[in-house]
């Protein structure tokens, strides 16, 4: 699932729903969970993808004074976890500023750096994430994520002041929103230029094929694990029941993939220049399931 895109649809809600109050508290501790989810996987990417990311980490595993339980080792090996989500569901995410310090300790990248030098047009008209009422300012950015981590903290543990006294109007709601996804955009797009580009074309053309390449290769293996689990079979009942799952996940697959382009083009025009975007989640996707299907076989 796409975290931003999931994060925007509280942006539309919240244009329905303009006098719902009790709505509205829970904008800032969905605003945070989700930037603890897009965080947890961006670390797990980036240890799970090059040796250099994990011997970054080193430093804040021992600051941190992580330590890795045999059973979680016993998980790891079992291809329940990567090594790159033991480590990130480790570390802190309790604060903008430490996300940020984190993601800059994992990548050497500095994120309010790269804010500030950021090619806005790539940008424009996505769900007004930049305008010009809304330019790409550092500033405003860093201190609406710093607000909605206070006023998500004043809901989840001071019950009398977050029901009587906090006052949060939706407009001020939107900018949250609408701050927090523009940062995991740029990040997504930073992620993309500098680091995992090098294993990727950088034409369009020539990434479009490498990702529907991998898409069939990952077609062909989580079919040979249904023929599998086919085989394993002992009544008609189990075997529809099976085909229905499959045919279940192949709808979502295709949703879900073009969902994931929805804020960058209009899927009807005849200019679709987004669409390893949309092949790249699928590949995610398909890892997913050929990972959860390959568990339950190992666990059964």
């Amino acid at each position: 699932m796409n975290v931003s895109a999931e994060l925007l649809n509280f942006y539309d809600e919240l244009k329905q729903r303009p006098n719902d109050k009790a709505f509205a508290l829970t904008i800032p501790v969905s605003i945070v969970s989700a930037n603890e989810s897009f965080f947890k996987e961006t670390f797990s990417s980036l240890i799970d993808f090059d040796k250099k990311y994990l011997e970054n980490t080193k430093a804040l595993i021992k600051k941190i004074g992580i330590k890795f339980e045999l059973d979680e080792l016993f998980h790891i090996s079992k291809s329940i976890f990567t090594l790159g989500d033991l480590i990130a569901f480790t570390l802190k995410y309790s604060s903008i500023e430490s996300l940020l310090r984190t993601f800059q300790a994992i990548t050497e990248i500095d994120i309010l750096q790269e804010l500030e030098k950021f090619d806005s047009e790539l940008l424009e008209d996505i769900e007004n994430l930049v305008s010009a009422d809304r330019p790409l300012n550092k500033v405003r950015v860093i201190k609406n994520l710093k607000e909605v981590y206070e006023i998500r903290n004043i809901i989840c543990h001071d019950f009398l002041s977050s029901t009587h006294k906090l006052q949060i109007d939706n407009a001020k709601l939107t900018d949250y929103i609408l701050d927090t996804a523009l940062v995991q955009y740029v990040i997504s797009h930073i992620l993309s230029d500098k680091i995992y580009s090098k294993n990727i074309p950088i034409e369009y053309e020539e990434r479009k094929m490498l990702f529907q390449e991998k898409v069939v290769e990952r077609q062909k293996k989580l079919n040979s694990i249904y023929e599998e689990i086919r085989a394993s079979l002992n009544s008609e009942i189990q075997r529809k029941n099976l085909q229905d799952n499959i045919h279940s996940f192949d709808t979502y697959l295709e949703n879900d993939s073009k969902n994931i382009g929805r804020f960058w083009f209009n899927e009807f025009d005849d200019d679709f220049p987004f669409e390893d975007l949309a092949l790249e989640h699928k590949i995610k996707l398909l890892d997913q399931r050929i990972k959860a299907l390959q568990d339950e076989i190992n666990s059964s």
